[in-house]
């Protein structure tokens, strides 16, 4: 996966975010298209970061290592929902 790519969430994911006004949960779903916007931040540590953009709702969300393995190929994702449907 790389910067431009479409992706998708395996399953729901959650997260809990915070801002002036408090905490709050925000569920990265399956069916929602997120699009990678840069990989490799240079942390280091061989932690995994970058961002990436979700196309539903135009939020920018920065990741991290355990999300990258959630993260699925829009191939990927049409093969897993045809699988649902037993094709």
């Amino acid at each position: 996966m790389k910067p431009g790519d479409i992706v998708y969430f395996k399953s729901e994911y959650k997260a809990l975010y915070s801002n002036q006004d408090g905490s709050y949960v925000y569920y990265f779903k399956p069916g929602d298209r997120y699009r990678i916007e840069d990989r490799d931040l240079g942390f280091g540590f061989g932690v995994r970061t970058g961002r990436i953009l979700n196309l539903e709702d135009g939020k920018l969300h920065f990741v991290h290592s355990e999300i990258w393995d959630r993260l699925i190929t829009i191939d990927e994702y049409r093969e897993l929902q045809l699988d649902k449907l037993g094709i």
